[in-house]
């Protein structure tokens, strides 16, 4: 609550929420308000590329046809996203399981797709079980695109 003390004019906009809110930013520490969480504008800019290379319009093929040095550039953008997510946010119990998906599924698609061009991959955390799974999670979103008639041919 805002004593009769405080500068600040009350306004007929202002209903009694918004007036308590305001008053309690205005008398937090700076290093209090930037410990209040992630924001939406942080979360977007993180996951930006993670997102668009766990997107089903990034598939495996699409990938493996990147030049290699791009997709490394894309391994260390997704790392620097995850020690800044783990280092800045996670520690201070802000977390976001939408960011830790994307996160992890795009370091899964990028070791796959080194690994099936027979490049070295940046990182082998992933067990084989993932990988395949990965590599069939591909082939269903081929299946899905065929005929009946062509599904028989497959099979």
């Amino acid at each position: 609550m805002i004593s009769k003390m405080t500068k600040v004019k009350k306004s007929k906009v202002l209903n009694t929420v918004t007036y308590n809110a305001i008053a309690f930013v205005m008398c937090m520490p700076v290093r209090a308000m930037i410990k209040m969480g992630m924001g939406i504008e942080d979360l977007e800019r993180l996951n930006k590329l993670p997102r668009a290379i766990a997107s089903p319009d990034m598939g495996l093929e699409k990938l493996r046809r990147l030049p290699e040095y791009r997709r490394r550039q894309w391994w260390d953008e997704v790392s620097r996203v995850e020690e800044e997510y783990y280092g800045r946010y996670y520690i201070d119990g802000e977390t976001n399981e939408y960011l830790e998906a994307n996160i992890a599924m795009s370091k899964l698609k990028l070791v796959v797709s080194f690994m099936d061009n027979g490049e070295r991959s940046p990182e082998l955390s992933f067990k084989e079980d993932e990988m395949a799974f990965m590599r069939g999670f591909e082939e269903l979103a081929v299946i899905g695109r065929l005929s009946v008639d062509e599904l028989v041919d497959y099979f």
